[in-house]
């Protein structure tokens, strides 16, 4: 992560890793700014040009990702979403 981007790489020659959770620093929603395995690069276009919202587990934002075989992928971070406020639990005296 730099910068609002989030990168990420699978150097594997020939296996592909599907519902790959990689860790982002905020809440918000990540976009593919860049795919090297766009068609316009020589790739086959096999990551979806969408919007990946962030999801909590155990207290870390993570989103969920299928990275192809020798694929670099650059996402851009959207607006973050404010944390939720916790409630204050008043005891009835």
């Amino acid at each position: 992560y730099r910068k609002g981007l989030v990168f990420a790489f699978n150097f594997s020659p020939s296996n592909s890793l599907t519902n790959v959770l990689v860790p982002v620093p905020h809440d918000a929603d990540y976009t593919v700014a860049l795919c090297s395995d766009d068609a316009k690069y020589g790739g086959n276009d096999l990551v979806a040009h969408m919007t990946y919202p962030a999801k909590k587990f155990d207290g870390q934002n993570y989103i969920e990702l299928y990275i192809p075989a020798r694929t670099a992928i650059v996402l851009e971070e959207g607006e973050i979403r404010p944390e939720p406020v916790a409630e204050e639990v008043v005891e009835n005296k």
